[in-house]
């Protein structure tokens, strides 16, 4: 018997297999401007991902990377990703602001456990978001920062997560309202456990996800 889960799956991979199909269509006319072209290529290559294409998703994202349009920064930090995902971890220094260079090198981070540079590439991602005027960039990084340090310094986490509700307050980000509540969770069995007489047994870096 098929789930709600599963329907919901079933039909998100329907909807990008005919996306991918017209896209396809579009982007093989060769009938588009040089812009609308790269836009079609970007998002079937976002397409071929989701449906779990990596190779042509790679592809794709490399075609606009190297065109240096528009979404070249984007098709970037697309191509991190993919190289993440098949367990290469690249040096992100190569995107720039544009591409989010921090935010992907937070990202990279994170499945290799080092949380004190995960904070810090957030922080740097948040402070030149704001430099930029970016507010959405800016509390997403900030709330990510606070997600980092709930693992190691429960302490700290409360005054950035007191920042990150205070920069949602200000935006309709429903996704990112999901990332404090998490760590205010890893941040309280962080703090339990520094609290016990058992504390000195396991360094705070030691406390389990």
């Amino acid at each position: 018997m098929e789930t709600a889960a599963d329907a919901l799956a079933r039909r998100r991979h329907e909807h990008r297999s005919v996306t991918a199909s017209r896209l396809t269509a579009v982007t093989s006319s060769q009938l588009l401007p040089a812009e609308l072209h790269e836009m079609g290529v970007y998002y079937l290559a976002k397409a071929h991902r989701d449906l779990g294409d990596s190779a042509a998703s790679r592809h794709g994202m490399q075609l606009v990377a190297e065109g240096g349009g528009r979404l070249a920064p984007a098709a970037g930090r697309g191509l991190a990703h993919l190289a993440r995902l098949a367990g290469d971890f690249p040096t992100a220094q190569t995107l720039g602001w544009e591409g989010r260079q921090h935010r992907v090198e937070g990202d990279i981070s994170w499945p290799h456990g080092d949380m004190a540079r995960m904070a810090a590439a957030y922080a740097t991602a948040r402070d030149q978001a704001e430099q930029h005027g970016i507010a959405g960039k800016r509390t997403t990084s900030q709330t990510q920062r606070a997600f980092a340090l709930a693992f190691t310094d429960p302490e700290t986490a409360d005054d950035e997560l007191h920042l990150a509700g205070q920069l949602l307050t200000e935006l309709d980000l429903r996704a990112t309202t999901l990332t404090p509540k998490i760590a205010a969770v890893i941040r309280d069995a962080g703090a339990l456990r520094t609290s016990s007489p058992y504390a000195s047994c396991a360094p705070r870096s030691a406390i389990p996800a």
